[in-house]
């Protein structure tokens, strides 16, 4: 299904640039992978989201979708986040189906 909103796909492992992204004028829905390239994380975006929300800066975004084969990076961008928002943890499995809860 293809969605009458401008797709924009921002990438996370530039901090800076990330962080000028989740401030604009808000977000439908930010997909989330624990795992970036060369041993990054999301840890530091996740960090950055919080302390925006701390400082009552808090970008408005309509949910965020975990997806990760790394069970525990997963969690913990669930655990961080779900106070805050809307947090939906979308695993798939080899024949395809999905789930959508944080544990």
């Amino acid at each position: 299904m293809r969605s009458a909103h401008p797709t924009t796909v921002a990438s996370t492992t530039v901090i800076a640039q990330c962080d000028s992204a989740l401030l604009s004028d808000g977000w439908d829905e930010v997909w989330s992978d624990y795992d970036l390239v060369r041993g990054a994380t999301i840890r530091p975006v996740v960090e950055l989201m919080l302390e925006r929300v701390a400082m009552g800066e808090k970008p408005e975004l309509g949910k965020i979708c975990v997806h990760s084969s790394n069970a525990r990076g997963a969690a913990w961008i669930c655990a961080q986040l779900q106070d805050h928002y809307r947090v939906q943890r979308v695993c798939r499995s080899r024949c395809g189906a999905s789930s959508g809860r944080c544990d």
